[in-house]
């Protein structure tokens, strides 16, 4: 089942530009963010999960 969280994490990178972005205002790690997404790409059997900008 698709947890509610997980896909509002889905529209973040794109409106925030990097994973850190999103994960400091929701105090988490990047890595969990990006864990997060992982465990949806599995959920639905899909790849391109966006993840925003790699920084430089």
């Amino acid at each position: 089942m698709l947890d509610l969280h997980r896909l509002r994490l889905l529209r973040e990178p794109k409106h925030r530009g990097t994973l850190a972005a999103v994960a400091e205002p929701l105090s988490y790690s990047p890595s969990s963010i990006s864990q997060q997404l992982s465990v949806l790409e599995k959920l639905v059997a899909h790849t391109e999960v966006p993840r925003g900008e790699t920084p430089p």
